[in-house]
């Protein structure tokens, strides 16, 4: 790689540190491009070589967030319901992280005709638990026949709901309590009707 791209690919990560650390700041709505720019000391016009609007350099936080952790849950020494409670939970502690206020304006914006911030975050959420029940076929760890898209779907609308309702209570509920109840509680349930005898076996173990 010659000096040119590596200097194109360091300016590009200086915008997309300089968006992430002024979602913590100040929150999605709340910073312009110019703003992005000025906080990671390049000039407005350079934004503009790597993105498009305001929105693809919040997607790129989103994915460079997410795909550490996709592969950190994936190499997990555990099983299936191990794997995605760690992704579910992360995942959600950094949706908290950003802010409650960020967390309302973001599904706000998901909402209007043309915005795709938010479904891009639900896709790559949704590949990344797919990954994980193909992850526990593979193994032997779950049967075969378990159907792993309508399975994907209802995790995710636990996720997501838990996501609306923290915003919807304005904070008062707990985002973080409800998501660990939900992977404690409730997904060993999910995958018991799809665990191989053996599984179920050393599981109990």
């Amino acid at each position: 790689m010659g000096k040119r791209q590596i200097a194109a690919q360091e300016t590009r990560q200086k915008l997309v540190d300089a968006a992430k650390k002024l979602i913590l700041e100040v929150g999605f709505d709340n910073f312009s491009v110019s703003d992005i720019t000025e906080k990671a000391g390049v000039a407005k016009g350079s934004f503009y070589t790597y993105f498009g609007h305001k929105e693809d350099i919040i997607d790129e936080v989103t994915h460079q967030n997410l795909y550490p952790l996709r592969d950190k849950s994936l190499s997990i020494d555990g099983c299936v319901v191990a794997k995605l409670s760690h992704y579910l939970t992360e995942a959600m502690s950094q949706i908290v992280e950003y802010g409650l206020v960020s967390a309302q304006n973001w599904l706000r914006l998901g909402m209007e005709p043309g915005n795709v911030c938010v479904l891009n975050k639900m896709q790559l959420d949704m590949s990344v638990i797919e990954e994980i029940l193909l992850s526990g076929i593979n193994s032997g760890e779950l049967s075969g026949d378990i159907p792993v898209m309508s399975v994907r779907h209802c995790i995710m609308a636990e996720f997501y709901g838990i996501v609306v309702t923290w915003c919807i209570s304005n904070g008062a509920i707990n985002a973080m309590d409800l998501i660990q109840y939900y992977c404690n509680q409730h997904l060993n349930k999910l995958f018991s009707e799809y665990q191989k005898t053996e599984a179920k076996q050393q599981r109990r173990a």
